[in-house]
């Protein structure tokens, strides 16, 4: 009997992973042991002609000074409103731009890269999807 509540405990924990989801995280550790982490941003949607928040947060040990943050693989037609805005603290919030006749995708796996001022950089994945008026 004990053994099968362990089981179905383990199930449960196992769906519940499933259906929740983990998110990914990136960590590079650099000169002197310093590490810079950055964690999966929640999945964007977009509309054409529309914009979206994105926060990025990230963890830092012995990494001092602003970090860039740059996106890549985006859809054709999707731009980050101000490029070089850098995260001072643990986290920072981009604004996604669609133009009126960005790429339709759904899932779309773009990323994400921290860079520290040693160049120190880690990246994950960040799912956007864009979407037509409606």
């Amino acid at each position: 009997m004990r053994m099968r509540t362990m089981f179905v405990a383990i199930v449960v924990a196992a769906c519940a992973i499933t259906v929740i989801g983990c998110k990914e995280k990136s960590t590079v550790t650099g000169e002197g042991g310093g590490q810079l982490t950055i964690h999966q941003p929640d999945a964007v949607k977009i509309t054409r002609g529309g914009s979206a928040q994105v926060k990025i947060a990230i963890d830092r040990k012995g990494i001092e000074g602003p970090v860039s943050i740059t996106f890549k693989d985006l859809p054709v037609g999707v731009t980050v409103a101000v490029a070089d805005m850098k995260i001072t603290g643990n986290e920072g919030t981009y604004t996604l731009m669609a133009t009126d006749t960005a790429q339709l995708v759904a899932n779309n796996n773009a990323l994400v890269m921290a860079t520290s001022a040693k160049n120190n950089s880690a990246e994950v994945k960040m799912i956007i999807t864009v979407e037509e008026k409606k």
